[in-house]
């Protein structure tokens, strides 16, 4: 399933390129209900234009905190390990426009 998710932090500390993510309508929107430090890291998909590996291709992504992007769990069901593939560039907060609660 696709899901839409908003980067909360850039700053992987295993140094991988990861970002942090809250998936919308899967973690509740509120941070008192679900703190950033406990949101799950995923990988960023690169194009077949870099090898993404032993230092050789692109830089890691162009990513910043609040960016909205498209990904899903490469896991399934088990809902553990996501995976960012695009982002939605230029669209600002969506996230009322996604619950419903906001239509344009």
């Amino acid at each position: 399933m696709i899901r839409v998710l908003q980067v909360v932090n850039i700053m992987d500390p295993e140094k991988d390129a990861r970002v942090q993510v809250r998936i919308m309508g899967y973690h509740p929107d509120a941070e008192n209900q679900i703190a950033v430090n406990d949101l799950p890291w995923a990988q960023v998909e690169h194009g077949i234009m870099s090898a993404a590996t032993k230092g050789i291709g692109f830089g890691p992504h162009g990513l910043v905190d609040g960016s909205f992007v498209k990904g899903h769990f490469l896991d399934g069901s088990d809902a553990q390990l996501p995976l960012v593939t695009a982002t939605f560039p230029g669209i600002g907060d969506i996230s009322e426009l996604i619950k419903g609660t906001n239509t344009v």
